[in-house]
């Protein structure tokens, strides 16, 4: 029996106790081996939930660790346990809008996120929390400690969007309620530095300061554990920045810093991003890590396109509605790398298309679904695009030639393969043999055999070839229908993971070789 989560020697790997106490157990299917070529049949139970009653023996909650950060090679990309990392953002279900609120949130949609995609969006504070509430709905709201009824399901949602390698992107407030006036007239909750506002008791002897850390303290202390966690101070921030609020990002800076303050008092081996939405000037202006945008209308499809291109910060939409849909806005004709026409007026729906998807990813943007849902086709090329610019040979100039010159596949309908482990090997290894028998439905070759292996142990897998962590496995067959076997011969004892694709760059199927849940993709490694 093994887990999937297995720590190492530097303590970068998710540990097997989880920080409330809980033990997740999973068991690997490893099914039918080739008989032509030797390999017993091997059965195995299938993954399974953990009990959640088990507690951890020394009392200490141990943290999870593999940050999301900025991709090291590329700055437009991410890395997320030691592999780069594409964000495509999904709706999870047919018919539900691009914002989730933690009631919404259970195991099982976050699993459907996980099918397709990896990146869901998240209000921290339900609606109630912000329609008509002022200070003392709000303060109500947020004096539950941190690990007690709402804020204790956040600590299981972020919980669950690790297992199933989904990062969460949370953000606690509303910029148009205005808590003093009870109305959408535009946040009262951000203000200048040296405002007056910071010492102004709004409820129960409090001042909005007072309630900003009181709230850090809850998000912060339910969720920083889990470093697939972003935060964002609040949706469309930079609109109350221009109309003089925080005009100098003094206050966004203080937010980050306290955050960061608060969850390195928890663990400091911990850290995690931030994000904020596009408002010309760099993140770091503000002591964020990258830019969000609701569907591109900020900068795709205007002059700022080039600008926020500029700034070599992943750009990240939570849907697609404005750049490809039917929408009213001004300027459609400065989309230069787009050739999708649009209609008048707002009846119609369009859904995304994996055209949409390959305009959007080739200039640099991490894509989502559109309001109305990405048609299947989409969701299916969300996989194969993925997967391809996971594993480019080439990070240094993308989005640049290697996708620019057509690589890209086209989305082709396929069935996805399988790995499966052969006789005498555990995980796909036996000493400095590494082998996997690859299956295809279909019978197509694969476009990638490759294992990656962290040679040096410095907890990444470096994404470029030259640098002699990523290996091409050797053939032995041609039936891919029934299974050809890829061996070779590397270094053994470190820390490894099959990256394989098959002609459309469909990844295998998870179980047997590669992790996660049946449909997703899992970042763990062996």
């Amino acid at each position: 029996m093994r887990s999937l989560y297995k720590p190492n020697s530097v303590n970068r790997y998710p540990k097997f106790f989880l920080r409330n106490g809980t033990i997740l157990l999973s068991i690997i299917l490893l099914t039918a081996c080739l008989d032509d070529y030797g390999y017993s049949r091997e059965n195995l139970e299938p993954p399974q939930d953990g009990d959640d009653n088990m507690e951890d023996p020394s009392g200490i909650p141990n943290a999870l660790s593999s940050d999301l950060k900025i991709l090291p090679e590329n700055t437009n990309y991410f890395e997320y346990k030691g592999l780069p990392m594409v964000l495509f953002g999904s709706q999870g279900t047919q018919g539900h809008g691009i914002i989730y609120r933690p009631y919404e949130l259970d195991k099982d949609r976050i699993k459907q996120v996980a099918k397709h995609a990896n990146h869901i969006y998240l209000t921290i504070l339900p609606d109630d929390a912000n329609r008509e509430t002022g200070w003392e709905g709000l303060h109500s709201k947020i004096k539950t400690p941190h690990d007690q009824g709402e804020w204790a399901h956040l600590t299981k949602i972020a919980q669950w969007a690790h297992e199933y390698d989904v990062i969460v992107h949370m953000f606690p407030w509303s910029y148009k309620w205005n808590y003093t006036k009870h109305d959408w007239s535009g946040s009262d909750f951000i203000y200048s530095r040296d405002s007056s506002e910071w010492d102004k008791v709004v409820t129960n002897g409090l001042t909005k300061l007072d309630l900003h850390k009181l709230a850090i303290d809850r998000i912060v202390g339910a969720t920083w554990e889990y470093p697939n966690v972003v935060y964002n101070f609040m949706w469309e921030y930079n609109v109350r920045k221009y109309h003089g609020q925080d005009a100098d990002g003094s206050f966004h800076r203080w937010w980050v810093n306290r955050m960061k303050e608060k969850g390195t008092e928890i663990n400091p081996d911990v850290s995690h991003l931030f994000s904020i939405k596009y408002g010309e000037e760099h993140p770091r202006e503000t002591n964020a890590d990258f830019i969000i945008e609701e569907d591109g209308n900020g900068f795709f499809h205007n002059h700022s396109h080039h600008v926020a291109l500029a700034h070599k910060v992943p750009l990240v939409f939570i849907a697609s509605d404005y750049v490809f849909a039917d929408n009213n806005f001004t300027g459609w004709s400065d989309v230069k790398h787009s050739p999708r026409s649009r209609e008048n007026g707002q009846n119609s729906v369009h859904n995304i298309t994996p055209d949409d998807v390959r305009a959007m990813i080739t200039e640099g943007f991490h894509p989502a679904e559109n309001w109305h849902n990405s048609s299947p086709d989409a969701l299916e090329y969300y996989l194969q695009a993925r997967w391809y610019m996971e594993n480019i040979s080439s990070w240094n100039n993308e989005p640049g030639d290697e996708i620019s010159e057509g690589n890209l596949p086209e989305f082709t309908p396929s069935e996805r393969p399988q790995l499966i482990n052969p006789d005498n090997h555990v995980d796909g290894r036996n000493g400095e043999g590494y082998s996997v028998i690859y299956r295809h439905p279909e019978g197509l070759p694969p476009a990638q055999a490759e294992v990656w292996i962290d040679v040096n142990e410095d907890g990444r897998f470096d994404p470029i070839p030259a640098n002699d962590e990523r290996f091409t496995m050797d053939a032995y067959g041609s039936d891919y229908k029934k299974g050809v076997v890829y061996t070779i011969t590397a270094p053994a004892g470190k820390r490894y993971i099959f990256r394989f694709a098959d002609a459309n760059w469909n990844p295998p199927v998870s179980g047997d070789l590669i992790l996660g849940n049946v449909a997703g993709i899992s970042y763990e490694a062996f």
